[in-house]
């Protein structure tokens, strides 16, 4: 028997379509092309199932940033952007087959050669001439000759099959860095930094240790990128994970989360050590010069924008991120090129 939808159904149907016929047309109207991309961004913002996509949209709004494919792009890589998991099974499993193969031979060699030294031990026991005693030595003789050349072989096939066990390890290796880390400043990347924050608030409320989060932004970086291009925008991003780098120990985590912000886990930090440590980091950074190493060009002077906040045991860590979040744009509104804190 075929039921009937329920109301509740029918009504989540409904409005999905509506969602789907708002993004289409969003789409349309701002003459963006229909990828999947694209449209999944402004699905997820007419859904709400990406909160972050939504306060986003809603800050480029206020601030009368029109939304095109550059916004969509950096936003997407952001929030929305899934790695592709690796895909090395089948390499995997040819090594693996491989190796089969070539224990198979062996043990079929051997085989071989323990049956003919059976009819061997056989042939000396009832041997009546010694015409009949050098056929079985020849016999004999030629199998031994033939394992060895054997084994010769197989020493070389494993050989070869341990080297490409260990290419496939290494190349592994290179694809799971690749997951977790930003390519082009070499801290870690938005996922990495999801992961440790679950391992970090884990052990935070084991043993009631402060727990501080700093999220930064380098200062009208978006002028930057237009008016020098991406390039030049690549190095600021690279000069700035590298004094993050400099400025604090291991203990602190430290990821680029997409576009020009980063983030900073400081697990054992107060907020005024925190805050302190950030803005030594804000300090150094303060107008530092960039310039073309060809011509000596100016292309601009480093600030950067930072909000801190401190881990409140017992409460949603999401509200500790959304805290510094408000504290840095805080930081933003209130001129820039200094530190701002959110209780």
């Amino acid at each position: 028997m075929v039921q009937s939808p329920s109301h509740e159904t029918m009504s989540d149907a409904n409005h999905n379509y509506e969602r789907a016929e708002m993004t289409i047309a969003r789409l349309k109207s701002d003459k963006i092309e229909d990828t999947l991309r694209n449209y999944e961004f402004w699905y997820s913002y007419y859904s709400k199932s990406s909160l972050d996509i939504v306060r986003e949209v809603e800050i480029l709004k206020c601030n009368n940033i029109s939304i095109g494919e550059v916004q969509i792009s950096e936003l997407w890589q952001k929030y929305l952007f899934q790695p592709e998991p690796l895909k090395y099974p089948e390499k995997a499993g040819e090594v693996l087959r491989k190796a089969a193969e070539i224990l198979s031979t062996m043990s079929i060699g051997e085989g071989r050669f323990s049956a003919a030294l059976a009819i061997f031990g056989t042939v000396l026991d009832n041997a009546k001439t010694e015409e009949e005693l050098g056929v079985a030595a020849r016999v004999m003789a030629r199998e031994a000759s033939s394992l060895m050349a054997e084994k010769h072989v197989i020493s070389s096939n494993l050989v070869t099959l341990s080297q490409e066990v260990e290419n496939l390890k290494s190349e592994v290796d290179r694809l799971k860095l690749c997951s977790t880390t930003d390519q082009l400043t070499g801290l870690a990347n938005r996922r990495s930094f999801d992961e440790k924050l679950l391992l970090i608030i884990e052990e935070t409320i084991k043993t009631k240790k402060p727990l501080s989060v700093a999220f930064i932004d380098i200062d009208n970086f978006k002028q930057v990128n237009d008016q020098y291009g991406h390039d030049v925008g690549d190095g600021f991003l690279k000069i700035v994970a590298s004094t993050i780098q400099s400025t604090f120990s291991d203990s602190v985590f430290s990821a680029r989360n997409g576009g020009d912000e980063f983030a900073l886990l400081m697990p054992g930090f107060d907020n005024v050590t925190a805050v302190a440590m950030v803005d030594v980091l804000r300090g150094t950074m303060d107008n530092r010069e960039v310039r073309s190493k060809v011509t000596g060009q100016l292309y601009g002077k480093i600030t950067i924008s930072c909000g801190v906040s401190t881990y409140i045991h017992d409460e949603d860590i999401k509200r500790t991120l959304k805290r510094a979040d408000n504290a840095l744009y805080e930081a933003k509104r209130s001129g820039r090129n200094r530190v701002c804190f959110s209780v």
